[in-house]
């Protein structure tokens, strides 16, 4: 066993661990992939198991395959009937060899958007419904099935009083219509599988001893990810010798959308009192500055399992950056980024809150000429209703005054200008005819007037004056402010800010015109906003790939979990960014700092945090710890 070697201590307690529940406390860069894999050969070749009767569970279809060809790359033997798959995939097959599928069958992903649009649609009575606020609905359902049966009640408990935007206002009613529609076409999606797969395992003994003899010994990747319901399974499944090996690590539960919590780890402990607790602490990843910085956010947090990193190098300081305003923030982070080395920069990433954050700075970084790889459902700001709306001001100002942009803009902001007024119009608008129709109605005429004196003034505009006129002069943000839900027109005003910073450098409109189009090709090309590519699988076919161009990866914290990077930027660490506007509960908050020590553990080499401090920018809380005790590595700018 000349593998056992090269393992630290607490690697090899857990990989010659004899039998019955253990739980290993890994923390980032210890080598958790490390040691599973070893452990599976261990109880192959010592503990003489059948690889048949061992089951491995990840989270993702991505994580399971890499495991498993990992294990067989690094084992160089012929072990292939280890079972590997995520708790979806083994609990269909549970449910599927057991015949529970005569009856029903399994929803796919596309219908189930296609069932939760139509419901939005006409509850909303909409005509659009953003695919970015389909997943967040849809992530709310998955949250109350995966949850205890009260959930509902517990839902309503929790967002009562609330502010609440348009997905969580009215979830309960989507919700059960939903699961109506899902009944009645005897359909089954993800989760109602694994509630499934709980009952038909408690309620037939057989059935449940059957797949007991099965699944001798199970090892479960990224335990702390674990929802109460896929708990309750697993339990099952590992009695009554409760070979369970558990793999995790309570600072970086950050799913609470999916109804995983951090105290999982400790309930593991309370079910299994006898439970063997194994730390495994050394990180073999960041520098002991990174691991320093990250452990004294983290011990903020008062519902998690005391431990304390340990890094085997030293390295640069954190460096913790303070500035006057966004624009001079993001005028530093892309500075920085363009001084990278190119051998860094392909390994350098900027980790951000959320997918709208990626999509602007993607969008400046596009200005700029800056090469990025990003993963998720992205959106491209130049195809925002904004951009569109600023767009046909524009064209409609300059040059084409078609009835279709005439009606687009007409009222935004309103001046109660009918559609009529334009009805016998032949293609294109003129002033005069608008007049026409407003003959005697002083108001509509007066309005018909000022609408297209603003039209000649930003005709005779630059690019950049003319959208700031459009938001400023004529009441655009106005009108954005009177439409937007709670906590959306932040978000709108950035988008707006990242439209109108992209004309800054243009001197006349169809230049700029050309460079949104440029933007916005390049960003279909590259998998920059609106190219759904899994970033795994990017990084996957560029290894494979040496023309593929590389850039900065541009990421959310929960994309980002289980990668690491040369160096990492984490801009925008400020009040209502980190901790969100939405965290209020203590609970909440603490799972936002458990996102900021994933992104900040993501570090091998270099870490930048970045803020702005000012009237209205209150840098975030998560800071205190690093700014008192760290002085000498933060600066203002």
């Amino acid at each position: 066993m000349s593998y056992l070697q090269s393992m630290n201590q607490s690697q090899r307690c857990a990989v010659c661990h004899s039998g019955g529940p253990v739980q290993i406390l890994a923390g980032p860069g210890s080598g958790k992939t490390f040691t599973i894999v070893n452990r599976l050969q261990y109880l192959i070749e010592v503990v003489r198991v059948p690889p048949e009767n061992i089951l491995v569970i990840t989270f993702t279809k991505a994580a399971a395959k890499e495991m498993q060809s990992r294990f067989l790359r690094e084992i160089r033997r012929s072990y292939s009937a280890v079972n590997f798959g995520t708790f979806h995939s083994v609990y269909y097959q549970i449910l599927s060899r057991s015949g529970y599928f005569q009856d029903y069958s399994l929803i796919g992903e596309a219908d189930r958007r296609k069932l939760i649009t139509g419901i939005i649609k006409r509850s909303f009575l909409t005509p659009h419904v953003d695919p970015i606020e389909c997943s967040e609905i849809l992530s709310e359902i998955s949250r109350i099935k995966n949850m205890e049966t009260d959930v509902i009640r517990e839902t309503e408990a929790t967002e009562a009083g609330t502010d609440r935007s348009h997905p969580s206002a009215h979830i309960m009613e989507i919700y059960e219509e939903y699961g109506d529609m899902l009944k009645s076409a005897r359909k089954l999606d993800f989760d109602d599988m694994i509630r499934s797969c709980y009952d038909m395992l408690t309620d037939n003994p057989r059935l449940l001893r059957e797949w007991q003899g099965y699944f001798s010994h199970i090892l479960v990747d990224e335990f702390q990810d674990i929802n109460r319901l896929q708990y309750q399974v697993l339990k099952l499944l590992a009695a009554p010798d409760n070979h369970i090996f558990g793999v995790g690590d309570d600072d970086q539960s950050i799913y609470a959308f999916r109804g995983a919590k951090p105290a999982v780890m400790q309930e593991f402990l309370d079910d299994y009192p006898d439970a063997r607790q194994i730390f495994m602490d050394i990180n073999y990843r960041s520098t002991r500055p990174i691991v320093l910085a990250a452990d004294k956010v983290i011990s903020g947090n008062r519902q998690r399992i005391a431990k304390q990193g340990q890094a085997l190098r030293d390295g640069s300081e954190v460096m913790i950056c303070s500035f006057a305003d966004k624009e001079s923030e993001l005028a530093f982070l892309l500075a920085e980024i363009q001084s990278l080395p190119t051998a860094i920069r392909k390994e350098a990433a900027v980790i951000l809150r959320t997918n709208h954050e990626v999509s602007l700075l993607a969008a400046r970084c596009a200005e700029k000429g800056i090469t990025v790889q990003t993963t998720g459902k992205i959106k491209d700001v130049f195809t925002h209703f904004i951009a569109a709306d600023i767009m046909d001001y524009i064209r409609f100002s300059s040059q084409e005054k078609t009835r279709g942009r005439y009606l687009n803009i007409i009222n935004k902001p309103m001046r109660y200008i009918s559609r009529k007024s334009v009805a016998d119009a032949d293609g294109l608008v003129e002033e005069r005819q608008v007049l026409a129709y407003y003959r005697g109605n002083i108001d509509g005429m007066n309005e018909t007037k000022r609408f297209f004196a603003d039209c000649q003034r930003i005709a005779r505009m630059s690019p950049y004056l003319a959208i700031h006129y459009i938001r400023k002069g004529i009441g655009y943000d106005r009108y954005l402010r009177e439409r937007a839900r709670p906590g959306e027109y932040d978000e709108w005003m950035e988008i707006a800010d990242a439209i109108q910073a992209s004309a800054r450098n243009c001197q006349a409109f169809e230049e700029w015109f050309g460079l949104t189009e440029k933007i916005h090709s390049r960003n279909q090309q590259t998998g920059q906003p609106g190219n759904n590519r899994n970033l795994n699988n990017q990084v996957n076919n560029q290894n494979n790939s040496q023309n593929e161009s590389r850039g900065i990866r541009l990421l959310t914290m929960h994309g980002a979990k289980g990668l690491e990077f040369h160096t990492v930027f984490l801009p925008r660490l400020n009040e209502g960014i980190l901790p969100g506007r939405k965290a209020i509960t203590t609970e909440q908050i603490e799972e936002e700092r458990r996102l900021f020590y994933v992104g900040m553990t993501r570090a091998k080499e270099q870490l930048w945090l970045l803020y702005t401090a000012s009237q209205k920018a209150v840098p975030s809380r998560f800071l205190a710890p690093l700014t008192g005790s760290m002085a000498g590595s933060a600066r203002n700018q």
